[in-house]
């Protein structure tokens, strides 16, 4: 690492420091008119409460506030894949088609859509689990009692 040396002390301005104000000076308007409502006519004007120095003004700078984003919408695409193989073909391929709208929903960012599809396909996936139930238990059913008659 190079050796490093005291930047140069700072240095007055041997010209003299012009108070800008927020109009022009000398242009045919009435300095009265624009003055701030706490200043008194020909005091010079104020920044920041204090009257202007070669002192630099400290100011806050608020942090940048972050929005929470929540994640993607639920697609039940593995839910659906069971009732269309296990439960009911028809309404399990519907369920299906309802996931992937829902995964292009929210991979265009459109959350309202891929929340009201989402909800479609949990509808269809629900109907299609009772209707597979009710289906695999009334042949298993037949088939206890064709067994055991």
């Amino acid at each position: 690492m190079l050796p490093s040396s005291p930047p140069p002390p700072y240095q007055e301005p041997s010209y003299p420091v012009p108070l800008y104000s927020a109009q022009p000076q000398g242009y045919g308007f009435d300095q009265e008119l624009y003055r701030l409502p706490f200043q008194q006519p020909g005091q010079q004007p104020y920044f920041n409460g204090h009257e202007q120095s070669g002192e630099p003004t400290v100011f806050t700078v608020q942090p940048p506030a972050y929005i929470h984003q929540a994640g993607p919408v639920k697609d039940y695409l593995g839910f659906s894949i069971f009732t269309t193989l296990c439960c009911c073909l028809p309404l399990g391929l519907a369920a299906c088609a309802s996931s992937i709208a829902t995964r292009n929903a929210n991979a265009l960012g459109e959350r309202f859509t891929a929340h009201r599809i989402s909800n479609q396909a949990w509808k269809l996936n629900l109907v299609a689990l009772g209707f597979g139930t009710l289906i695999w238990a009334s042949v298993f059913i037949v088939l206890v009692i064709a067994l055991y008659l």
